[in-house]
């Protein structure tokens, strides 16, 4: 057994883990389907045409490819340039282990050890993600706050936009306390307190690590930038599902639930996302007066599509594995020409 392979116990709780959430999620959604009309909800889902499915596939496709671009923007801060292409394909790697690979990394994490893997730092890698995920959030709560006030200057009940307007201030604080000098400071005390020397060296390095990036505003409002235009993007997918499924529903109103719905699927209890999402959403556009059946239907379309379109990442990954193995033939046989 080589040093990189799981032990026996880790890959077996990891799998029970993969089970447990797999179980947790085909529950709720059966629960939900039972609840609800679940004739009307099948019946919405044969209203998708061939085309829509390819072009809801292009489109999330561009979404992934603008994220990798946002990436590299971190990454290249940093003096590490690469190819947006290559950070595309782990993207798509990281997309097919949220929904199907067994494990609690998630795709974030499966993102940076991809790059790891490419012979880049890991301090850096992991910060690159990890402020990638920052800059998201910052887009969420922006895009969130202005729905909020539009809504209501359009005069609507003002219970759900104020609490919605409350919810992405104190997600934006949070966010912002991870470039708190103070917050730091605390860390590191805390760290050399309680943690052996070795997660200590490592965490403070990390830390240092994301803290630069405090001195990149430029490069931090370009990815930013982009971040606000994709999270507007995935709004709008949500929204040409809804038209394709005969349900019209506001983008606006994707625009005011989805950092609240993001932050819930993040919760580690389902398998990627799956069924706490669509609680979340059924509940949430509830307020804005979409029925139960026509937002779980949207929901679980655009599940299905993004999952479908995530099997590429699981070929990718397995063409990224061939070629470490080829590459590592071919560096045993020159090693032992070296030595011959």
């Amino acid at each position: 057994m080589t040093g990189h392979e799981p032990a026996p116990s880790t890959r077996s709780r990891k799998i029970r883990q993969f089970c447990v959430r797999a179980v947790v999620s085909l529950v709720l959604i059966a629960l939900m389907l039972w609840a609800y009309d679940w004739r009307q909800i099948i019946g919405k889902l044969t209203l998708l045409t061939p085309t829509f499915v390819l072009f809801a596939w292009a489109y999330y496709a561009i979404c992934q490819w603008l994220s990798a671009y946002r990436w590299r923007v971190l990454l290249r801060a940093k003096g590490v340039d690469v190819p947006t292409v290559r950070l595309f394909v782990f993207y798509m790697v990281g997309m097919f282990a949220n929904n199907f690979m067994p494990g609690g990394l998630g795709g974030d994490a499966v993102k940076a050890y991809s790059l790891y893997r490419q012979g880049e730092s890991g301090n850096v890698a992991v910060a690159s993600v990890f402020v990638e995920r920052f800059c998201g959030i910052l887009a969420l709560s922006v895009l969130g706050a202005v729905a909020s006030v539009a809504m209501l200057v359009a005069g609507r009940p003002p219970l759900t936009p104020l609490l919605v307007l409350g919810f992405v201030v104190l997600l934006a604080a949070a966010a912002a306390m991870v470039w708190s000098t103070r917050l730091a400071r605390l860390l590191r005390w805390l760290l050399a307190v309680l943690a052996p020397r070795l997660i200590r060296d490592r965490a403070a390095r990390l830390v240092d690590t994301v803290h630069s990036y405090r001195h990149d505003w430029h490069v931090l409002l370009h990815a930013l930038a982009i971040s606000v235009l994709l999270q507007g993007m995935i709004a709008l997918f949500y929204s040409l599902v809804g038209l394709a499924l005969a349900v019209p529903v506001p983008i606006l109103y994707f625009l005011l639930f989805l950092p609240m719905v993001t932050m819930i699927t993040l919760l580690p209890i389902s398998l990627g996302g799956l069924g706490v999402r669509e609680i979340a959403m059924v509940y949430l556009f509830a307020t804005v007066g979409v029925s139960s059946e026509d937002m779980l239907s949207i929901s679980l379309t655009a599940h299905i599509l993004n999952t479908a379109l995530s099997l590429s990442g699981g070929i990718m990954l397995l063409a990224s594995r061939f070629s470490w193995v080829s590459q590592g033939k071919n560096l045993s046989r020159l090693e032992r020409k070296l030595r011959s």
